[in-house]
């Protein structure tokens, strides 16, 4: 008998494999508590892209067949959670030596997608 018979296929790959064995569709999985084949759907609605589902606002979520409130809520949270985390101040001091270095800088900045950058 599993150990995890009840729980999920996502819950049960993060605690036998590890966070990094699950895919894009197992995460979204879990997030929303909804099943593997529903996510790799909704995945495919954003051309397999999470940055075009973290510009999807409550309104196209809960457009989706089987998404209510709570779900789409817990989709919308989880990716302004992860914006978030990319504006973290680091806790050294940032050195900017070239180009690349100005654009780790300014990478939170450019993927909301929100709005068009030109920046000089």
């Amino acid at each position: 008998m599993k150990r995890f018979n009840l729980l999920s296929e996502p819950t049960e790959m993060l605690y036998n494999q590890g966070k990094s064995a699950m895919t894009d569709y197992h995460i979204i999985a879990a997030i929303a508590n909804i099943q593997v084949d529903k996510a790799r759907e909704i995945l495919a609605l954003a051309n397999n892209k999470l940055s075009e589902l973290a510009k999807w606002d409550m309104e196209k979520w809960l457009k989706i067949e089987g998404i209510e409130y709570a779900r789409a809520t817990a989709m919308v949270t989880s990716f302004e959670l992860g914006r978030r985390r990319m504006f973290e101040q680091p806790d050294k001091k940032i050195k900017i030596n070239c180009s690349q270095d100005v654009y780790n800088c300014m990478k939170p900045f450019l993927f909301s997608g929100l709005c068009g950058c030109f920046l000089v």
